[in-house]
């Protein structure tokens, strides 16, 4: 295998919790550079794997 080519690997994104810190928000959505946080994160990764997975749930208070 060529040193550039890379092994099909899986990416998980955590985006999940209950976000005490953030009072309560869901981290994944806030906003930075007028995108959610997720959106930087997916860009970012997309390109690296065809099996990306990501982790979430609702706050539920």
């Amino acid at each position: 295998m060529p040193d550039s080519a890379l092994p099909p690997c899986s990416i998980l994104l955590l985006a999940g919790g209950r976000g005490q810190r953030m009072g309560g928000r869901d981290k994944g959505l806030i906003e930075w550079q007028d995108l959610p946080l997720i959106a930087h994160l997916h860009r970012l990764v997309r390109p690296l794997t065809d099996d990306l997975i990501v982790s979430c749930n609702r706050n539920q208070a």
